[in-house]
């Protein structure tokens, strides 16, 4: 039988002591009144799962072991862009979040797919 203690002396922190837990973003925990919120995504380095996690725990999950991406979410306010004589005069959340996770893709080669699931369909009101 494998002594846990003596192999992490011997290995070093490579394992680490926190696990990401996954978290399902909810309307339900959005404070509306405030029109921003964050995002947190981890995956593990060798691995291809994305798992959306709260904040805390993506604070305190190791950074050599788990790539790390958080992303500011519109969550109130027009859903898409208000346009005025053809030019853009408010930006829609639709948009922003879109250009948000375009930006984290960059990071994180697979949060477009994930977060497209729920979040990202076109709307159509």
């Amino acid at each position: 039988m494998i002594d846990l203690n003596k192999y992490i002396t011997l290995a070093g922190e490579t394992i680490p002591s926190v696990f990401p837990r996954a978290y399902l973003f909810s309307s339900n925990d959005i404070d509306y009144s405030i029109a921003y919120t964050r995002r947190y995504f981890v995956k593990k380095i060798n691995d291809h799962d994305i798992i959306e996690v709260k904040g805390d725990n993506f604070k305190n999950l190791p950074g050599n072991i788990y790539l790390k991406v958080s992303i500011t979410w519109q969550v109130s306010g027009s859903q898409r862009n208000m346009t005025k004589n053809g030019k853009v005069i408010q930006e829609g959340a639709f948009e922003y979040n879109k250009k948000q996770v375009q930006s984290a893709e960059k990071n994180m080669s697979g949060i477009t797919e994930k977060i497209s699931q729920n979040y990202l369909a076109e709307y159509k009101g």
